[in-house]
């Protein structure tokens, strides 16, 4: 499926024919309409609420209020909790509206079976086309963005779209696009960063990192692009994607020869779930013909609290296959060490906000080094990230780590800088920048 495929289906049935025409008339005449969508929250709730048959007639309830307040009865079902109002005068005129609906639902009504008032969790979104709405797409993604979240049942029940709401959606709409692009046209890129082995301060282990590009060539960055694949489920093609090249370049680079031992690949919490991810990544391995390995997967800490959860089978499968495992981000928020323990890892990978923190606070500095001695009684090897200059390098020299990586060693660089980069530091030595 694809990226923009998953947009349209955010919310199921916004293509209702009077409710796309309204938000269409009001872009083509520049005619200031107030658009609300009511999402009733949620259906699982309603259910053991009232039940099925309760649940149905709660939900007619609330139809039929809206069409005794919406004028013209322009009232839409958009999908079985989403409806969407359309009323004339822009969005002031909206928010009057949603404002008696909230008196009517906050209050709760009288139901056939029920001795009490019941009442039901719902929020309403107010927009105006085509100031911040031009078409049915906007009120999927601005809707999505406002309205679903996991938690409906709090006291703000209006919530009004802003210019930085718009300019949110604008964002997360260009990086889908982007998105689609890339994945239509195979075009993400990738980049590599060196790992450096202290005890000898040789390249010993190389990250590859995905790019995504727009079509200005502006470089759009992971932290915004890999959250928007998660979200429309396409996380499989940047895995592939970045796997396939990263495999390739260990083979036909020559890697291994020139000291390189393991390739480091991210991979998401949603990719380590589906069992299909294993026999795609052995297809590259094998086509590459080096030992599976060879190449790491990093997973992040906070994806995988232990083995007994689908992304914790799912890495167990992975390291079954013969993939490295390599434990992400930790340090960053609460570190269990039920991953540790429990999960086939390798290395693990402290996070760059942990030794900033460290370098900042003798206590903290106490606390990674006990954490580096924690993860060596664990038989497994310790990465510290992040390591930007040499004042974040004197800070872990000392500290009995094996791998560092960061600015002040290489940035991500591509095939060919990263092959001459590897030569002359496995050849030579490491630059004087580095030792200075």
């Amino acid at each position: 499926m694809s990226v923009i495929t998953s947009l349209s289906n955010l919310l199921t049935s916004l293509n209702n024919r009077g409710w796309a025409s309204s938000i269409t008339n009001a872009s083509q005449n520049n005619t200031k309409t107030g658009l609300i969508i009511l999402r009733i929250g949620g259906y699982k709730r309603l259910n053991a609420q009232f039940g099925y048959k309760g649940c149905n007639e709660a939900i007619r309830h609330v139809v039929s209020y809206l069409r005794q307040i919406i004028p013209g009865n322009k009232v839409y079902r958009l999908n079985m909790l989403h409806y969407g109002c359309v009323v004339p005068g822009g969005e002031a005129e909206a928010y009057k509206y949603a404002e008696q609906i909230e008196e009517i639902l906050s209050h709760g009504f009288v139901m056939r079976g029920y001795k009490d008032s019941v009442k039901i969790a719902f929020k309403m979104m107010v927009a105006e086309a085509p100031t911040y709405i031009k078409n049915v797409e906007d009120t999927e993604l601005m809707a999505q963005f406002l309205l679903d979240e996991p938690d409906v049942h709090d006291t703000e029940h209006i919530r009004t779209v802003t210019a930085q709401d718009y300019d949110i959606h604008m964002r997360k709409l260009h990086i889908g696009l982007s998105l689609d692009r890339a994945i239509r046209s195979a075009s993400f890129g990738v980049v590599y960063q060196p790992i450096v082995r202290l005890r000898d301060m040789k390249i010993y282990s190389v990250e590859a990192l995905a790019r995504l590009s727009d079509e200005e060539s502006n470089i759009i960055y992971p932290d915004e692009f890999i959250p928007a694949a998660e979200a429309y489920d396409v996380t499989s093609y940047i895995t592939d994607c970045v796997f396939r090249r990263a495999a390739d370049l260990m083979n036909k680079g020559d890697l291994m020869n020139k000291g390189i031992g393991r390739m480091h690949v991210n991979i998401s919490a949603s990719e380590c779930k589906k069992a299909s991810t294993v026999t795609r990544l052995r297809e590259f391995v094998t086509s590459g013909g080096f030992k599976p390995e060879v190449m790491c997967l990093e997973i992040s800490e906070s994806a995988s609290p232990g083995d007994k959860n689908a992304v914790g089978e799912g890495i167990v499968r992975l390291h079954d296959a013969g993939l490295g495992i390599v434990l992400d981000d930790y340090g960053t928020g609460y570190s269990n060490v039920t991953s540790l323990v429990s999960l086939p890892i390798a290395l693990v990978k402290i996070d760059m906000s942990f030794l900033l923190m460290a370098m900042k606070d003798e206590k903290i500095m106490v606390m990674l080094q006990d954490v580096v001695d924690m993860i060596h009684h664990m038989s497994r090897k310790v990465l510290v990230a992040g390591v930007e200059n040499k004042e974040c390098f004197d800070a872990i020299k000392d500290l009995g780590i094996d791998y560092a990586q960061g600015f002040y060693f290489c940035k991500p660089v591509d095939e060919k800088e990263l092959i001459e980069y590897i030569d002359n530091v496995n050849t030579y030595g490491m630059s004087p920048f580095a030792e200075e």
